[in-house]
């Protein structure tokens, strides 16, 4: 998706002509005025006999800047080298911040531009030593780099990411909607396997008594054969019951879905009675006292625990003896349901009813959210159930809410995130600009500085030799940009005064013959 003055439009052809038309205007109405208005020799501007190559060139920069920016920037710079050396003049500044910043607009990676600038940097450091006549033309050049098309590209960037931070935001939104329909069928689910677990804990525990009830009445010796035979087909009956019970929750329930933790209100004490009354052989056993109030959670699986061992010992091993065991301890809880060995069956007609196989796997989900641990398996020929309980276990999930996610602190983030890259950015390249001018002027001034003193204690008339012992062993490499005419037959010699590009001073040594001259003390900075 391009970006800069990029518009949607009906006719993508009429558009790009129009704003390709209005953007060459921009960049070539200072080019045009200057030209015509500039008085001659005008310093910082473009001659006007060279504005009718200026204006075609930048026809061809609004030609390729759509899909070449960094080229188009390219050109510009060129163009603006043709006529200073310093890269500045005043016709082409806008030039030059135009198409750095629609660079930084479109530009999707920071690679070519920076081979751009360094390019820049490169081609006008080797123009004002070899052509300049000024050292502050360097100076010139660097902050004309760094304020006519680093800024803007930084800006231009600062933008782009912007406008794209923008889009990602709405797409966001719109991913955040697509997940809140998920998360809501997910609850739905939920909802689901919820129903699935309590149809497997009540009613499947209540037809295994059904089954265990019919199963005494067809074995009760008071009864004639017909009701035995009644007792039978009821007892079959609660078995199919229960298979097509566990089909619906089949239907109903997911596999891995967490099993639900509200405690029951009914004590283990009285399940056990309930479950006595039914006729199961059952020893209740309390080992240590008992907390004046066990956590709802903790007294909840304690309930499950037993209800549902009770249950898979009524259907796996029916009249056998069964005991519960509470072992209550100051940390935790621990219940402990075994039975002993089935009895041999007195009628074969019925098979047991199949287990669910779901019982267990909800007990193990059930005791690990609460931070315990389960152990079931065979023992001395029956089977046990072992269950260690925390009092200051998780609290039943696997860790808090997850905080909702916010687009509008996302956003925020990033636009943040965008303008400190932008700041550090700009930052980074003044401090090269900055310690690219303080080794340039230590370049210069190396081995070529004179003091004022000795500058004043020169005079006129004085042998070369004498001259020179004086005079520091380097000069400057380039000459003051407002120098005046040198004396006829002499030959000058430059030195610096020591200060930093804006404030030096060049003193001007000339010789003629054996003889010193003339001595001048000329600004550094053309006026």
């Amino acid at each position: 998706m391009p970006f800069g003055y990029d518009r949607p439009c009906a006719d993508a052809v009429a558009c790009a002509g129009v704003r390709g038309a209005a953007l060459w205007v921009v960049l070539a109405a200072p080019v045009a005025a200057g030209a015509l208005a500039a008085p001659p020799d005008a310093p910082w501007y473009v001659p006007s006999s060279s504005a009718l190559l200026a204006l075609p060139v930048l026809a061809g920069v609004v030609a390729i800047g759509r899909h070449r920016p960094d080229l188009a920037l390219t050109a510009v710079a060129g163009l603006s080298f043709l006529f200073a050396p310093s890269l500045f003049s005043i016709n082409l500044a806008p030039a030059l911040a135009v198409t750095g910043y629609l660079a930084g607009r479109r530009l999707d990676r920071t690679l070519p531009a920076v081979l751009v600038f360094s390019g820049t940097m490169l081609a006008g450091s080797l123009l004002t030593l070899t052509l300049s006549q000024a050292a502050m033309a360097w100076l010139a050049m660097a902050s004309t780099v760094a304020f006519l098309m680093v800024l803007p590209w930084l800006g231009g960037r600062y933008r782009r990411q912007y406008h794209e931070l923008t889009q990602a935001g709405w797409e966001r939104a719109a991913q955040l909607e697509r997940e809140q329909r998920m998360i809501a069928e997910q609850v739905r689910l939920r909802e689901r396997t919820r129903i699935a677990q309590d149809m497997h804990d009540s009613l499947g525990h209540d037809l295994s008594l059904v089954t265990l009830k019919a199963g005494a009445l067809e074995v009760a010796p008071g009864l004639d054969e017909q009701h035995q035979a009644a007792a039978g087909e009821l007892r079959a009956i609660a078995g199919s019951a229960t298979d097509r019970l566990h089909e619906i929750i089949g239907l109903l329930r997911d596999a891995g879905e967490e099993t639900p933790t509200t405690p029951r209100t009914e004590s283990v004490d009285t399940l056990v009675d309930r479950a006595r009354s039914a006729g199961l052989m059952i020893e209740m056993r309390v080992e240590g006292t008992s907390p004046a109030e066990l956590p709802p959670l903790v007294a909840g699986a304690a309930h499950r625990l037993v209800q549902e061992s009770l249950t898979n010992a009524t259907k796996h091993a029916a009249g056998a003896a069964i005991e519960v065991r509470l072992t209550y301890r100051p940390d935790e809880t621990v219940v402990t349901v075994s039975n002993e060995p089935p009895p041999a069956r007195a009628t074969g007609d019925h098979p047991d009813p199949p287990s669910g196989q779901w019982g267990l796997a909800g007990l193990r989900e059930r005791v690990r959210m609460l931070g315990g641990a389960l152990s079931a398996g065979p023992k001395d020929g029956g089977f046990a159930v072992v269950a260690r309980l925390p009092h200051k276990g998780p609290s039943g999930h696997s860790g808090p809410p997850a905080e909702p996610f916010s687009a509008t602190e996302d956003l925020r983030i990033g636009r943040r995130r965008i303008r400190r890259r932008a700041v550090a950015g700009v930052t980074a390249f003044v401090l090269v600009v900055i310690g690219s001018a303080a080794g340039y002027h230590a370049y210069l001034t190396f081995d070529s500085a004179m003091s004022s003193d000795e500058f004043d204690g020169l005079r006129i008339g004085r042998h070369r030799a004498e001259v020179e012992s004086i005079l520091p062993a380097r000069q400057l490499p380039g000459r003051p940009a407002d120098e005046p005419d040198i004396p006829a037959g002499s030959s000058c010699r430059y030195y610096s005064d020591g200060s930093f590009l804006i404030g030096q001073t060049v003193y001007r040594i000339c010789f003629t013959g054996d003889a010193l001259s003339a001595k001048d003390r000329l600004p550094a900075l053309p006026r």
